[in-house]
């Protein structure tokens, strides 16, 4: 409801609403900052945790977020919803390894009884885990605000008619304007 109500076209009260283009470009730069910090954020978990997964996986990772959200990119501004999919499926499959993460490090745990230090690096797993499953709810919500706005379900927001204020001149009396002029006799 969030993104949709952000993405919508603008208000009947024109002046107190932005501009839809300008609204997709806060949205997409908010997104590219959440998406950016979250890479230094895993870099700097890597370099101090040192994960299982290689640096080159998560920076192959990464470059495919990057790419992907050029697509997004490329998808929203026109309002092409499918374009915004492959960023979601990328999205998807940065989850799927953090979770995989998660889940070796919990078993080994189990196994050596002893975490060694590493709860704090499964509990800034979690943290990073739930910030990219906040990006796939923000695409899929885009997505599908995009998609219904292309449906006949969609009703875009009345537009006012304006009249706009007419404003006559009147260079004789307002007397003579409305009765017309007196003969003088």
């Amino acid at each position: 409801q969030m993104i949709s109500d952000w993405l919508q076209e603008p208000s009947l009260a024109k002046r107190y609403s932005c501009n839809l283009s300008m609204k997709k470009t806060v949205y997409v730069l908010l997104l590219f900052v959440l998406l950016l910090s979250l890479g230094i954020v895993q870099v700097i978990f890597i370099e101090k945790f040192d994960f299982l997964l290689p640096r080159l996986v998560h920076g192959i990772l990464f470059i495919i977020e990057l790419i992907t959200f050029l697509l997004f990119i490329f998808g929203i501004y026109p309002e092409k919803a499918r374009l915004l999919l492959p960023f979601a499926v990328a999205e998807v499959l940065r989850v799927i390894v953090l979770a995989a993460l998660i889940v070796y490090y919990i078993a080994l745990n189990f196994q050596n009884d002893s975490f060694n230090g590493m709860s704090r690096a499964v509990g800034h797993l979690f943290f990073v885990l739930g910030a990219h499953i906040f990006i796939i709810y923000l695409v899929i919500a885009t997505y599908h605000t995009l998609r219904n706005r292309g449906s006949s379900l969609y009703a875009p927001p009345p537009q006012v008619m304006t009249t706009g204020h007419h404003v006559i001149v009147l260079e004789q009396p307002i007397e003579e304007a409305m009765y017309g002029k007196k003969s003088q006799r």
